[in-house]
């Protein structure tokens, strides 16, 4: 694992990218989270990534086995989870991850993620190869 955070190191130096990563003092469930108990998802942290002039804010919500090992993410934690490629269409969306299409929460999701990728793109467009790499 060690290996994975210095590739996402690596890519963060060579793109010129900040990171910074703080634990949020209010601690909501996930929007994807069907069950409310918070020993069921990870702890939320507030992500800001930086380049070129350009900055992206949005939540995280870590593993919950770093929340039991009172571990925090690292940068590859977040580069890993983050949307890569475009979702497309709703259809799309729903074929790709298995959802219902007729759900509410469905479409709100795939707005979130939608959302997620034109701002990972807006940041990240020249290098996105390098960023899918982070596996």
């Amino acid at each position: 694992m060690e290996n994975h955070n210095k590739q996402a190191e690596k890519f963060l130096e060579s793109t010129s990218t900040t990171i910074k990563i703080v634990k949020s003092k209010k601690q909501t469930a996930p929007l994807w989270a069907e069950d409310k108990l918070p020993d069921m998802y990870g702890i939320k942290y507030s992500i800001t990534l930086k380049r070129n002039g350009e900055r992206y804010n949005f939540n995280f919500w870590d593993c919950i086995a770093n929340r039991k090992e009172n571990k925090e993410p690292n940068a590859y934690d977040v580069l890993v989870c983050i949307t890569k490629h475009d979702p497309e269409t709703l259809e799309d969306f729903c074929s790709m991850f298995g959802y219902e299409i007729k759900k509410k929460k469905t479409m709100t999701t795939y707005k979130a993620v939608v959302k997620e990728w034109e701002n990972v793109n807006r940041l990240f467009v020249d290098v996105l190869e390098e960023l899918r790499d982070i596996q």
